[in-house]
Formats: structure tokens, C-alpha cells, sequence
């Protein structure tokens, strides 16, 4: 019979190796001689939890709490053990009690935002979360929870200054590197994303023991009073397998993509693909990049490989579809069929069904068969839109009217008056605008063929500006109402942020271009603050844009899936780029894509000349570049210009004869003001 001190002993060794079922038996037997005092009692629930006897736990300390009702580790450890069983309730309950009889214990303020969270309490769980931060302001879990609220409340500034500090304290937490890396990725501040993935990805140690410790589900230790960092022979996290190391790898790509860094991103993706072949998301993703980068055969191999290795790999298609479109692919009439095979099971995902059509129609329409073009065209944008509807993202035409109402109501001729010297004085920003598939990217890329041109490609960081102006000033009332009590201040810190990212991306170039289309919407913030910036403006048939748009998977865009949604959208747009015409404090280039086809030298002559650079011939061969587009004109602007885009719209006139006349009247409407 082993003695008391030597079952202790054994318990704790069974522990410090977590072999929870050892320390668990050992605690039982230690009850076999001795008396079930508080402590061992704590040990036991402790090996129970870590072996989902979740249940057993909690009553095995509701009774060591019975027998040390003063100790207080003893609640604290039953509320982490209630948590992780799912009792939310109880467990708030006695963390608030503690926290009451020790309210500076910080740990005690963060384990109550946790469960407030849980119970959808998000005032309390954020009010906790700083408390605790007040008592220590070096508690990572704490920063790393109050960032995730802030990030789904969509506050990336708070969100990326806890995430921040949360890293900075806890530098091996991969997990919350990682998100960080996310959101900074979100908020356009692609270059420090890429250096976060660069660091997990690059690091060769393991996590954290924070991070290795036994933990409830939202990330406290499961019990106090034990170490259970040691090694049990399990290893580093950070030396996973090889699949593990390759999902990274493509991360990192991911991040590289994103920051416009692709062909980087390209060898990182080639990499983790080799050690993973299997995984045709990323084989894919691949060859949509080697698309971006005008290296299509490579690009074709590789969605063929795909479909090898999964047939039903509806995206695949799509991507072929896009370069037989532009006779860089030829199906063969097995893939055909396949196609149709796939889309008569009648079981595809929305978004499959969708990317098949696609495919199908762009055959369709390049073997001159427009009438079944069209109604694939139909088909795919119905799936596209019956999967915004399920998942309640459909486009609401009412808040965008009403979001270009406002907009035209504060931005008037007194406003600019009032805030005339707020910005920052640099000609460097280029913002080109218009309606999707109106020329924007053609553009973009015989700017950025300019030596000293550069292409940002199509940034959310406008956008992310005019969300971020009411926190900045402190105010409920959102963009653009909110701009009523704008502030110098206010204005310069988003101005500075995008303009300091803006230069990252352009590499010092004199002219960079942010070729965001929707950014039409933001014209008068982008004025505020930017009075010298350059605006072009891109227009083509309207007819032809929204046929366009039509014709295309434009992947998040919630109002390209119906023609009346894209007759709305398109209202819109004509109202407030009238607007602009006739207050806008910064003058407009205009370039409209049927003279660009027609004379593209005359054309881009006077481009150069409108955001005050001397013309260089390079920008006649803009598609020789190897700056990489990521734009559904990719393909396209790979190649000199052709024609055969103008007037497409006349192949399907017998089926858009309600657009043509909703598009009659927008116009004749905005030109009779």
C-alpha cells in the first residue's frame, strides 16, 4: 500500500505528463485510504475534464467546494469546468460573485466576458473584457477576445489594436497571429498580413505553453493549481504534418497574393502544393493566380489536373470557360458533356451551379448560339442569386437608393467649401471609377505601363475610410451622414492611413492607381481628402456594361445576379456621377471605352496627360507588362485591344428589351436635370 505522500506524488507525476487517465485513477484510489479532502478532489476533476467527463467533473468539485466553501480556486475552477460542460448560467453566476469579493483580479473580469459573450451579452462581455485590462493591461486572452467582438461588431481599428497588443504579449500564438494577419488583410494593410503569415509560417518553434495548456472552449485553463505544460511526447504544434506545414505555406501565399506580390505568391502556392497534391482548392487557386500572371497553358494544366483529381469541380470549368473566351482553351466535347452531367443531377452547391453555366454559356456564346447563351447566362445568375437569398445577402435596392440619396444630400457645394484645405496635399493617388466592365482595368494597366506608374489593383481601403470616419469621430450616425460634423482631424487620420498604404503598394511611384469601380460612390470623401488627387472616370454603352455584368461571376457582388438589380445599381451610379459633375471640387477625366477601341493612342494621350505625366509609347504596350491583374478582365487585357466587345449587347436585344427600356429612361431622366 503506497503511502499518502507517495499516491500526492504519483498523481502529480500522472499529471505533469498529462496521462489523464493514470492521474485519474491514482486520485480514486487515493480516496481508497484516504479522506476526500478538497484538494485531490480539485486533481480529480481536473483528469475528468481532459477526459470529457465533463459532468463528473463538476460534481466532483460541487463536493470539494462543499468541503472549502472559502477557497476560492475551487469556484473559479467549477465555473471553467460549468463552461466547458456548456452551463453558462451557473458559471457566470459564480465568476460575478467572485469578481465581487475580488474585483481586481483580472482574470476573474475576463472569464465574465467569456460567458457573457456566450449569453449574447455583448455590452457586459466587452464592458469585462476592459476591466480586466484596467487590472492588466498585459492579458493576451483578453486583448485576443475583445479584438474577435470588435472585429464582429465590424471595428477593425479597435479590433486591430487589441489583436496587436495580443500578439506583441504573446508572440507565439500562431492562432492569433494568424487572425490578426486576417483582419490586417481585411483592412487593407495587405504588406503587415503578409508579414505576419511570413512569421508563422517561417518560425520554428513550437506554441506557446499558454497556448499547449488543458483549456475550456473559449480558451482558459480548464482548472487552476496544476502545471500541465509539460511535454507529453506529442510535439510542437508548429511541427505538424506535412499537410499542416503545406496549408500554411499557402496562407502565406494568400497573404502574398492579396499584397500584389504574385509571382512570390505563385512559388509559395507551387509549394505547398507539392506537398499536398491533393488539395484541389489550392490547385486552383493556383491556377487562377497563373491566369492573373498571363502564364494560361500552365494556368489550363492545372484546372485539368483538377477536374482529374475531382470531376465535380464546378469552379475549374469556369476558369476554362474564361480563357476559351479568349481562345487561349478548347474543350473537348467529353468536358462538355461532363458539364451537362453534372448540372442533371440537380444537386450542386448554388455557387456550382452557377460556375458551370457560366461555362456553358461562354461556349454557347462563342459558337454563336445566343439564344442558349442567354438562358445559361439565366440560369447561372438565378443560382448565384437564390445563394445571396439563403444566406440573407440578397441586394436591397431601397438601402442603396437611400445610401446615393444621402450621399448627394451632404456632399454639396457648401461642404467642399468648408473642408477645401482638410487633406493632404499629393498628387500621387489615381482613383479610377465607373461601373464594372466599363474600361477600368484597360485603364488601370496603361497607367501602371507609365514608368512612373504604378497599379494598386482594386482596393477596399476607400470604403474601409468611410467606415471607419464615425468611430474616428466618435459618432452612431454612419457614412455619409455622418460627414455633416466631419473634423480636420478626422479626415486627416483615414486620409493618412490609405495614403500610407496606397505608397506601400505603388513602391514609390509618382502615379498610383486604385482601380476600385465602386469607388464613384466615395468621390466626395476621396476630394476631402485628397483635393489634388486625379479622378478618371470610365464610360461605355450602358447597355453593354450591364450585359457585362451580367455575363459574369463577379464572386461577392451581391446586385450583378438580376438585370432589375443591375438597373438599379446602374440608377444609382448615373444619378450621383451627375452629381459629382456639378459640385465636385476636382476635375474629371473621362474616358469612354468606345474611343479607347477606336483610337487607343489619341485616347491614352490624353490620359497621360490628365494625371500630369509626360507620355511615354510603353503605355501603348501595356499588355506586355508582367504586373499580374486580378480582375474578371485579366484575360482580356493580356492582349492588344480588340473590338469585338462593342455593341454585344445587339446579340441578346430580344431578351433584354425591359432593361433596354429601364436604361432608356435612367438616362433620359439624369439628362433632363
Amino acid at each position: 500500500m503506497e503511502s499518502q505522500p507517495e499516491t500526492r506524488q504519483r498523481i502529480h507525476e500522472c499529471l505533469a505528463r498529462a496521462d489523464w487517465k493514470s492521474a485519474r485513477n491514482a486520485c480514486l484510489a487515493h480516496f481508497e485510504s484516504e479522506p476526500r479532502s478538497a484538494d485531490v478532489l480539485n486533481l480529480l476533476a481536473l483528469s475528468q475534464s481532459q477526459l470529457g467527463q465533463i459532468n463528473a467533473a463538476v460534481e466532483t468539485l460541487r463536493e470539494a467546494v462543499a468541503a472549502e466553501p472559502d477557497v476560492g480556486i475551487l469556484r473559479r475552477n467549477l465555473g471553467d469546468v460549468l463552461m466547458s460542460g456548456g452551463y453558462v448560467d451557473e458559471a457566470l453566476g459564480i465568476f460575478v460573485q467572485l469578481a465581487e469579493m475580488d474585483p481586481a483580479d483580472a482574470e476573474l473580469h475576463y472569464r465574465i466576458g467569456v460567458a457573457a459573450k456566450h449569453k449574447n451579452r455583448m455590452p457586459q462581455s466587452i464592458a469585462s473584457l476592459e476591466s480586466a485590462l484596467r487590472h492588466d493591461p498585459q492579458h493576451a486572452p483578453a486583448h485576443r477576445f475583445l479584438a474577435d467582438l470588435y472585429f464582429w461588431q465590424g471595428d477593425l481599428t479597435r479590433a486591430l489594436d487589441h489583436y496587436g497588443h495580443a500578439v506583441r504579449l504573446a508572440p507565439q500564438d500562431f492562432d492569433t497571429r494568424e487572425q490578426y494577419a486576417e483582419v490586417l488583410n481585411l483592412a487593407g494593410r495587405t504588406a503587415e498580413a503578409t508579414k505576419q503569415f511570413e512569421a508563422i509560417f517561417r518560425a520554428d518553434g513550437g506554441q506557446s505553453a499558454e497556448a499547449t495548456q488543458p483549456r475550456t472552449a473559449e480558451g482558459s485553463p480548464a482548472v487552476d493549481g496544476v502545471d500541465a505544460t509539460a511535454d507529453n511526447g506529442a510535439g510542437s504544434a508548429m511541427e505538424g504534418s506535412a499537410v499542416e506545414k503545406a496549408a500554411r505555406q499557402a496562407r502565406l501565399g494568400q497573404a502574398l497574393q492579396d499584397a500584389g506580390n504574385l509571382e512570390q505568391a505563385a512559388f509559395e502556392y507551387e509549394q505547398a502544393l507539392a506537398a499536398n497534391p491533393d488539395d484541389v482548392l489550392l490547385r486552383c487557386r493556383l491556377g487562377a493566380l497563373l491566369i492573373d500572371l498571363g502564364r494560361f497553358e500552365e494556368a489550363a494544366s492545372h484546372f485539368e489536373e483538377t477536374l482529374r483529381r475531382e470531376p465535380n469541380f464546378a469552379e475549374s470549368y469556369k476558369q476554362l470557360a474564361d480563357l476559351a473566351a479568349q481562345k487561349h482553351y478548347d474543350f473537348s466535347s467529353q468536358q462538355v458533356e461532363a458539364m451537362k452531367a453534372l448540372l442533371e443531377r440537380g444537386d450542386l452547391a448554388a455557387e456550382d451551379e452557377g460556375a458551370v453555366n457560366f461555362a456553358l454559356a461562354s461556349l454557347a456564346e462563342r459558337g454563336g448560339d445566343y439564344d442558349e447563351a442567354f438562358a445559361r447566362y439565366q440560369n447561372a445568375n438565378n443560382a448565384m442569386q437564390r445563394g445571396l437569398e439563403d444566406c440573407g445577402r440578397a441586394f436591397d435596392p431601397s438601402e442603396y437608393e437611400q445610401f446615393i440619396k444621402d450621399s448627394i444630400e451632404v456632399f454639396d457645394a457648401e461642404l467642399f467649401t468648408r473642408c477645401a484645405d482638410w487633406g493632404f496635399d499629393t498628387e500621387v493617388p489615381v482613383f479610377v471609377v465607373g461601373m464594372p466592365r466599363s474600361g477600368t482595368t484597360l485603364v488601370e494597366q496603361i497607367l501602371a505601363a507609365h514608368p512612373q506608374g504604378a497599379g494598386a489593383g482594386e482596393l477596399r481601403n476607400v470604403a474601409l475610410a468611410a467606415h471607419e470616419i464615425p468611430q474616428t469621430l466618435g459618432t452612431e450616425t454612419g457614412f455619409p451622414k455622418c460627414m455633416e460634423r466631419a473634423t480636420p482631424e478626422a479626415i486627416r487620420v483615414v486620409a493618412g492611413q490609405y495614403l500610407q498604404q496606397l505608397v506601400e503598394l505603388g513602391e514609390g511611384a509618382a502615379r498610383i492607381v486604385d482601380k476600385a469601380p465602386g469607388n464613384f460612390i466615395f468621390l466626395g470623401l476621396i476630394a476631402i481628402a485628397f483635393p489634388h488627387a486625379h479622378i478618371v472616370h470610365c464610360r461605355r454603352d450602358p447597355l453593354d456594361t450591364c450585359l457585362s455584368c451580367y455575363q459574369r461571376s463577379f464572386g461577392p457582388v451581391r446586385w450583378a445576379w438580376r438585370l432589375e438589380d443591375i438597373a438599379s445599381y446602374y440608377s444609382g451610379y448615373r444619378r450621383i456621377t451627375a452629381h459629382w459633375q456639378s459640385v465636385l471640387p476636382l476635375p474629371i477625366h473621362e474616358v469612354a471605352y468606345e474611343s479607347m477601341v477606336e483610337d487607343p493612342e489619341a485616347t491614352s494621350r490624353q490620359l497621360i496627360e490628365a494625371v500630369g505625366l509626360e507620355w511615354d509609347d510603353a503605355c501603348l504596350e501595356f499588355y506586355k507588362q508582367k504586373q499580374a491583374v486580378k480582375t474578371v478582365s485579366r484575360v482580356q487585357v493580356k492582349q492588344p485591344i480588340y473590338k469585338t466587345s462593342v455593341k454585344r449587347w445587339k446579340r441578346y436585344e430580344t431578351h433584354l428589351a425591359p432593361l433596354i427600356e429601364r436604361i432608356d429612361a435612367i438616362d433620359a431622366e439624369v439628362s433632363a436635370k
